[in-house]
């Protein structure tokens, strides 16, 4: 095992971590600045959570879409291209699911 082999997990997770740390710290900023000038603190929540429903169906369509890629594989001996084109074609489909079911739910 050479030693890049190691350090490349190793930085996209600190870096990652580095990421969210500085994204929530600034975010944090901006706020404080926000009610120092006289912003109504209560417009910071989140209306909707649409998110997680649109999250959750881009989850269970990649899901669905490493399943049938798998069965695409092993019962029409297909190459391995299939993986991230069920992946691409099953997760849009969840988002557009997602979108709609959301847009629903704010009506």
């Amino acid at each position: 095992m050479e030693v890049m082999e190691v350090f490349i997990p190793i930085v996209a997770m600190v870096g990652t971590f580095t990421m969210i740390v500085l994204l929530r710290q600034f975010t944090n900023k901006e706020r404080m600045m926000m009610i120092e000038k006289g912003a109504d603190p209560s417009q910071f929540k989140l209306a909707n959570k649409s998110g997680a429903v649109v999250f959750g169906t881009l989850a269970i369509g990649a899901g669905i879409g490493l399943m049938v890629a798998n069965f695409l594989e092993n019962s029409l001996q297909m190459d391995k291209v299939v993986y991230p084109a069920m992946l691409f074609i099953f997760g849009g489909m969840g988002l557009i699911i997602g979108r709609k079911m959301a847009d629903k739910d704010e009506k």
